[in-house]
Parts: structure tokens; C-alpha cells; sequence
């Protein structure tokens, strides 16, 4: 997560703003697009991961030339992420624990930026998208278990997606106590059968999100299907109204002479 995704200038400001960008730090790549009739949007890496975080919190939202900054994280395909994190885990234990997967360039733990409480996620970011996969599918099939919960934690591949949103800070704090190691819980165990129940839990919490999900789509799907109802039937009383209003009068037409 060293690189941002900016938006919100104007291309004549591009240059400019990456010498704004440069004031927080040192940057490795620094690219601008310019989509036909859209505004441009760049993307910028930062060698230092606390540079970007710096430039992050700073910029978005500030005024550059009138116009007020759009600063968000840019998660590239190498990225997986991570929930249901305790509140002792530190970017550090993040990195070290996904480390038996394969290389980790940099992990963050999301942290809430006024209570600095983290808010049970955070992000990996590996040396090459296939580790990624494997990394996310290997958690997925086992019961990977951090800090002592027998909770395990949720990994999502991300993919394509574009940016993280969120005024959000990225640290490294967090309270010191003695736990174990991030691993695999193992079958036959107390600690296996609690966290199968947490998953089980997941799964049908998950379920419920999505078939509330569904039903208030099919309730706004039934909701624009009726208006687009009413609206043909207020439309043919309109046209109805209009020929009939149109039309000549059949007692103008009988009063002509009939030379004319």
C-alpha cells in the first residue's frame, strides 16, 4: 500500500502535483490518465510506505488550486485482505504471519484515525499476484487462527479492485501481551472444533447479509416496475387527450359551404 490514487486536478496541474506529491517523500513511479470526458487521475508510488501514509492523511481533502483533492489507496492484484484481526495484531505480526506463503513487500492493519482502535482488517501486499491467490485460497481452505481467538480470520483475494476508500491511518501500535504464533488449527482439537463453529457462524451471517441484500433489490426492482407502470398509463392519457384535442370538430366540418 505504497501506492495512492489521486484525482480531482486539472491536466495542466498534473506536473505541478507531482512536485506537491515529492514534498512528502521520495517516488518510485508516478503515472497520469486522461479518460475521454472524464477528469485525470494518476496513480503514484511512494519508495517509503510512511511517506504515503503521510501524503494520504495530509492531501486528501486540501484545497489545490480551488479544487479539493481526492487521495485514496491503491490496492494493485498482489493484494489480499484480512479480517476479523484482534485488537493486538500489528502490521508486523500481519507481515510475518502471511510470510509462510511466500514474499510480503509490506502489510497494514487499518486502524480508525481518531481512537486509533483497529478496526479488525487490514492488508497484504505480496511479490507477485499468483502468491497472492495462493495465499488467499490456502487460508480460505484451513482455519487460520491469530493472537490465541479461536476466531478464525476472513481472506478475500481483491483482485481488480481499483482503490481503498476511508479516512483511515495505518500503524504499527498496539498493545503488547504474549500470544501464539499465527497458525493452522489443527483437527482433533478443542481449538479446531470452536473455530469450525466461528466459520459455521460466518457463513450463515454472511447468508443473511446477502439474502437482505436480495430482497431489498427485488423491493426497489418491484418499486421501479410500478412507477414505469404508472408512468405508460399517465403517458396514454396524455396522448389520448392530445389527438382528441387535435382533432377538427365534426360540427366545424358540417357548417363549411360546399363550394369551398
Amino acid at each position: 500500500m505504497r501506492k495512492l490514487f489521486v484525482s480531482a486536478f486539472t491536466p495542466e496541474r498534473a506536473q505541478e502535483l507531482r512536485g506537491v506529491l515529492s514534498t512528502f517523500g521520495e517516488l518510485s513511479s508516478y503515472t497520469v490518465f486522461t479518460p475521454i470526458g472524464a477528469r485525470p487521475y494518476a496513480h503514484c508510488e511512494f519508495r517509503k510506505l510512511p511517506d504515503a501514509i503521510l501524503c494520504k492523511n495530509t492531501l486528501h481533502g486540501r484545497l489545490f488550486h480551488e479544487m479539493p483533492l481526492v487521495v485514496q489507496w491503491l490496492l494493485t492484484q498482489s493484494t489480499i485482505s484480512v479480517q476479523n484481526l484482534g485488537p493486538f495484531v500489528t502490521s508486523n505480526l500481519l507481515q510475518d504471519a502471511f510470510s509462510v506463503f511466500g514474499p510480503v513487500e509490506y502489510a497494514v492493519v487499518v486502524c480508525d484515525p481518531l481512537t486509533r482502535k483497529t478496526r479488525g482488517k487490514g492488508f497484504i501486499t505480496f511479490s507477485t499476484k499468483e502468491v497472492a491467490q495462493l495465499a488467499a485460497e490456502k487460508s480460505r481452505s484451513g482455519l487460520f487462527l491469530f493472537t490465541g481467538t479461536p476466531r478464525p480470520v476472513l481472506v478475500e483475494y481483491v483482485g481488480d479492485m481499483p482503490c481503498l476508500d476511508g479516512d483511515v491511518l495505518v500503524t504499527d501500535e498496539g498493545a503488547q501481551c504474549e500470544t501464539p504464533a499465527p497458525h493452522f488449527a489443527k483437527q482433533g482439537t478443542l481449538e479446531h472444533d470452536f473455530a469450525v463453529q466461528w466459520q459455521q457462524l460466518g457463513q450463515v451471517h454472511a447468508a443473511e447479509l446477502q439474502a437482505l441484500a436480495d430482497a431489498q433489490h427485488a423491493q426497489l426492482e418491484g418499486l421501479y416496475k410500478d412507477q414505469v407502470r404508472q408512468h405508460e398509463a399517465a403517458l396514454q392519457v396524455v396522448r389520448a387527450l392530445e389527438a382528441r384535442c387535435c382533432q377538427p370538430p365534426a360540427a366545424a366540418q358540417a357548417a363549411q359551404p360546399a363550394g369551398r
